[in-house]
């Protein structure tokens, strides 16, 4: 067991210190049960088991926040599965992909601009 020391909620990650050695675990949002309630926070106290990355450290996996009630009404997102689509409606969100494609269409607007200068100085 440990407790989160340290959350990223816009990332969805954070730090689990263990009540063993003090040592801190990295654990992602997907590593909780879909079902606890809510979503992490700093001070909880979690269960889970060790796990190795991509990059062979350890890691949490199989997460649960312990002592969490019915009560808490903030749920913890749920990643889609594979071939499934998002059904995320947080406003948050929402705003962050209405600026990546603002951002996008800046971005072709200008190459498209250095472009046609471009081909105008050639001819």
């Amino acid at each position: 067991t440990g407790k989160i020391v340290k959350w990223i909620d816009k990332k969805g990650f954070g730090f689990i210190e263990t009540t063993e050695d003090d040592k801190q675990l990295f654990v992602h949002i997907s590593s909780f049960e879909r079902n606890t309630g809510r979503k992490p926070r700093v001070g909880d106290a979690v269960s889970y088991s060790l796990s190795k990355d991509k990059s062979g450290r350890t890691c949490a996996v199989e997460a649960k926040i312990l002592g969490v009630t019915a009560k808490d009404t903030e749920t913890a997102p749920t990643p889609p599965k594979e071939n499934e689509k998002s059904t995320t409606t947080n406003s948050e969100a929402n705003a962050n992909h209405s600026k990546t494609v603002n951002y996008w269409f800046i971005a072709v607007a200008v190459a498209t601009a250095i472009l046609g200068t471009l081909l105008y100085i050639v001819k």
